[in-house]
């Protein structure tokens, strides 16, 4: 039965000292440490070059810079309809005002 207990202890044992040293000195593949020299050049080729970003940044910046434009031009449009509507509404209103005079006039 000793035999046993040792060798499940042994056992034990032996897992808990490989789990430490898995934690503490392997460090291959962890975020951060490149597993090696390949590994280093993919992340080389896949990081975006200065003059990309730039391209990048200046082709959002011309987008915005035409939306804004849109927007402007909407905005215009908008008023102008409403001023237009204003003005149908304000046409509107005086016609029913003449038409409750005149149904006023043939009623009394």
């Amino acid at each position: 039965m000793n035999y046993l207990i040792n060798t499940m202890n042994i056992l034990l044992l032996g897992g808990l000292l490989y789990n430490i040293y898995n934690n503490m000195f392997l460090k291959e593949g962890l975020q951060g440490c490149p597993a090696n020299s390949s590994d280093k050049a993919r992340d080389r080729e896949r990081t975006a070059k200065r003059e990309e970003i730039d391209n990048t940044i200046s082709n959002l910046k011309a987008e915005i810079k035409e939306l804004n434009s849109r927007i402007s031009d909407l905005n215009s449009n908008v008023s102008d309809n409403r001023r237009e509507l204003e003005k149908v509404s304000d046409a509107a209103a005086r016609k029913a005002k003449e038409t409750q005079k005149k149904m006023d006039k043939a009623k009394g």
